[in-house]
């Protein structure tokens, strides 16, 4: 059986927009990864998170439930990261295109509770895993964060009352976001394929079929330390040429291969 260790992960609160120190200086998010440290491209990357109170004296807070994942009522909890690229650089990881209907729990002052010193509650029983919610196809070593915020949520349709007229216990509260120290995954796959836009490449015009060689030369890269077994290049091959909002993507499929040569 394989065992897989739990980092306790936490970062104090951000400062208020006022900069001044607030009775939710005391929160925390605490983030645990559950999945494996390393994983392969689109295998699920899985945690829990609590917010704690770290304070010794009780305050209010907002349970999550359906809709605050997508910032569409209180409280917006959410996630970020960035990826280190194989060659060093750092960027931030997209959000995923994600799909679901429109009804929500849009009366959040019913879920409104007391957290005493040292009390907890879930954060992730409303809350999609990072690899629904990011886009984390790419190779690298990924931090994730995962944020609180309330008051701070972009909304859609009802989100709630102003701050004049919420319920006594939230009553004036000022926004604020509470955000976890990031949990790291590795992403790695020992093949990469590699698509280059050919110089003078024509135009796509729906109807009118294309060769792919004339759009693009194609090359697999072993990124691993060792040497990998491919399908040789008479096999016959699939190529899936798929557009997305955010460029396109050429993916290979076909059957398990008769023969093999070593790519290294």
């Amino acid at each position: 059986m394989t065992r897989i260790a739990l980092a306790l992960l936490t970062l104090p609160l951000l400062a208020s927009p006022a900069g001044a120190a607030t009775p939710y200086d005391g929160l925390r998010v605490e983030l645990r990864r559950t999945s494996p440290a390393r994983i392969a491209p689109g295998d699920p990357v899985q945690v829990t998170a609590r917010l704690v109170n770290r304070s010794d004296r009780a305050v209010e807070v907002v349970k999550p439930s359906d809709g605050s994942e997508m910032g569409w009522r209180e409280p917006w909890v959410y996630f970020t990261a960035e990826r280190t690229r194989p060659d060093g650089v750092v960027e931030p990881v997209p959000k995923g295109l994600v799909g679901r209907c429109g009804l929500y729990d849009y009366d959040w002052t019913k879920d409104v509770v007391r957290l005493a010193p040292g009390a907890s509650i879930e954060l992730n029983t409303w809350i999609p895993e990072p690899s629904r919610m990011l886009a984390l196809d790419g190779v690298g070593r990924v931090a994730i964060r995962m944020h609180y915020a309330f008051g701070m949520a972009p909304g859609k349709g009802h989100l709630g009352t102003p701050p004049e007229r919420r319920p006594a216990p939230m009553a004036g509260v000022a926004p604020f976001e509470v955000v976890s120290d990031p949990v790291e995954v590795t992403i790695a796959s020992p093949l990469t394929l590699e698509a280059r836009l050919r110089p003078g490449a024509p135009a796509l015009r729906a109807g009118k079929p294309t060769r792919l060689a004339a759009l693009f030369d194609l090359a697999i890269v072993n990124t691993s330390d060792r040497p990998v077994e491919v399908r040789t290049p008479g096999t016959p091959t699939t190529f899936r040429l798929e557009a997305r909002p955010d460029g396109v993507v050429v993916g290979v499929e076909g059957p398990p291969p008769s023969s093999a040569w070593s790519a290294s």
